[in-house]
């Protein structure tokens, strides 16, 4: 009895082995095909030929080689298309598509969205699709090449993947595929499919410099949502790319903008003329390496030299691949005080054209631009000229007579409780300070109480450390010349704010509650977290030091 059990035992081991064997065996020449097709698609571009011999060998064995084979007969020896070959290929495809679908779908009712894609495509004559390239290659990539010889392997969570089937660059231009967009019907599995060989032909390279520029401001500007939208956003921004260098739709105004005002503005032009902090991010970016209209002009050469387009749609285009969907702006009116301030008008001209308005009886219309958050002083902080200018032209009083409806009001808060002094504090500019305290500017005045913790903060602003004062923005930012000067002005030291941080709290680092942060404008995330390590950036150990001292000896003297 004994003997019998270990008979049967060792035979079930002997069992197991031949079949674990088997399939490794199984796995390696799966692996060992995938190689082979691998390297045959890799010299389609310069032997297309002898690629269909190759795939040909394969067309049996590996289904994405065998799409890949339907594909290059299509284009490289249409006559075949009609042969029994042909459709004998095309019915086995189609069979295993089908027969997928209804394994796969019942307990993956994600894939659900892929059958109806696909009976979109093939509409009850799947073999007139397969004959039609367009609707061939659509066909092969969604149901071979994307899912790994049909959902062997899911792909998840990508934004670009440059999938095994392959279309020669000329016909994925001719045809509009050089890359899909898959959205999975907006979730996390949305990307980017590069389905073309174009990225092997270095005529369609941007210039390096337009390149670095173009890659800068795509990722500076890229519009973030913390939702599962945002993969959507992701893999369209690729894809966009990818057709930004391959294959540009010069119909695109038409196809998808009918509105092209946009195109005549610069990226957050509008967003710019809010505040002076825009205004700073915006010419930082609008500026960076060799500058967007600089860029916009290479990239137009470029557009006319290598897809032989008229001028004026290379430009349009240019302008369209340079602006990022997020960053898109409304036209800004160049006849406003605002943008005469920001675009460094003399302010002997500014001046001029006030007081002619006031001789003519004309009154300035506040707001001037659309989502205007500041008044006309926060605007000029880093102009002292025309700060002074404005303050000693167009004075303040209750009836704004002489303001031709400008607040001029040194001590203007905006919807937060933000003054011209903290701005000119914060930002630095020592001229400015002088000329607002001078002028009755009140040194102590404090920002509104901090919402971080409202629900709805974001649909205004989400303040962490309310109740700040110009001199903890002074601090904060590291410009103590500023702070000196403020204490010995009168700045109340002991002040402190929402969260109850005092201004040796912002020259440590412990305030502002989620520190010294930088946030691109288009990103609309709003979870704050407070720094594990408490540093101010910005300043050093010797000027913390001599600060120090600075507040005690001012303490004493009091």
């Amino acid at each position: 009895m004994i003997l019998f059990r270990a008979k049967k035992i060792i035979v079930k081991i002997c069992f197991a082995f031949l079949f674990f064997t088997s399939f490794v065996a199984a796995e390696q020449k799966e692996q060992d095909i995938n190689k082979q097709y691998e390297n045959i698609v890799k010299y389609i571009k310069d032997n297309p030929q002898q690629a269909i011999k190759d795939l040909k060998k394969l067309a049996d064995k590996n289904n994405s080689a065998a799409i890949e084979y339907l594909i290059l007969l299509s284009i490289y020896e249409p006559q075949k298309v009609n042969t029994p070959e042909f459709e004998k290929i095309a019915h086995r495809l189609h069979t295993d598509v089908m027969a997928q679908y209804e394994k796969v779908v019942p307990d993956s009712p994600f894939y659900r969205m892929y059958q109806h894609k696909n009976e979109e495509l093939i509409k009850n004559d799947y073999m007139k699709c397969y004959k039609d390239l367009s609707c061939l290659i659509e066909v092969g990539v969604f149901n071979f090449s994307k899912f790994f010889n049909i959902w062997n392997q899911q792909s998840t969570n990508m934004r670009y993947v440059p999938w095994k089937i392959v279309v020669p660059c000329k016909t994925a231009q001719k045809l509009h595929l050089t890359a899909i967009l898959d959205s999975a019907g907006g979730g996390h599995g949305a990307e980017t499919l590069d389905i073309s060989d174009c990225s092997q032909y270095p005529q369609y390279e941007f210039p390096a410099d337009v390149e670095e520029y173009y890659n800068y401001i795509q990722r500076e500007l890229e519009f973030y949502n913390p939702g599962s939208i945002r993969y959507v956003y992701m893999a369209k921004n690729i894809y966009e790319n990818i057709l930004s260098h391959y294959d540009p739709d010069w119909n695109f105004e038409r196809r998808y903008y009918p509105d092209q005002k946009y195109l005549q503005a610069l990226p957050l032009e509008a967003w710019a003329m809010e505040s002076y902090p825009n205004y700073k991010y915006f010419d930082e970016v609008i500026k960076h390496g060799i500058g967007f209209n600089q860029a916009v002009e290479k990239l137009t050469k470029h557009y006319v030299k290598t897809f032989q387009v008229p001028e004026e749609k290379a430009y349009s285009y240019a302008r369209y691949t340079m602006i990022p969907m997020a960053a898109q702006s409304s036209v800004v009116d160049k006849d406003t005080l605002r943008y005469k301030i920001f675009s460094g008008v003399p302010v002997q001209e500014i001046k001029t054209w006030i007081e002619n308005k006031k001789i003519k009886g004309e009154v300035f219309a506040e707001p001037e631009t659309p989502h205007q958050k500041d008044e006309i002083l926060m605007v000029s902080i880093h102009r002292p000229d025309v700060l002074k200018m404005l303050i000693e032209t167009c004075p303040n009083n209750k009836e704004k007579l002489n303001c031709i409806g400008l607040n001029t009001n040194v001590n203007a808060k905006n919807e937060f409780g933000k003054t011209a002094l903290m701005y000119a504090a914060q930002y630095g500019f020592m001229e400015s300070v002088k000329i607002l305290l001078e002028s009755g500017a009140d040194i102590n005045a404090q920002t509104k109480k901090g919402n971080l913790e409202d629900d709805n903060c974001w649909d205004n602003i989400c303040i962490a450390n309310g109740e700040r004062t110009a001199l903890m923005y002074a601090v904060q930012e590291g410009h103590l010349d500023i702070a000196k000067y403020l204490v010995e002005k009168g700045a109340d030291i002991n002040l402190k704010d929402s969260k109850e941080m005092s201004v040796y709290d912002y020259l440590s680092g412990k305030a502002p509650y989620f520190g010294n942060i930088k946030r691109a404008p288009t990103s609309i995330e709003k979870d704050f977290y407070p720094p594990k390590k408490y540093e101010n950036k910005n300043v050093t150990l010797e000027q913390v030091q001599d600060f120090v001292e600075f507040l005690d000896n001012h303490a004493k003297v009091r």
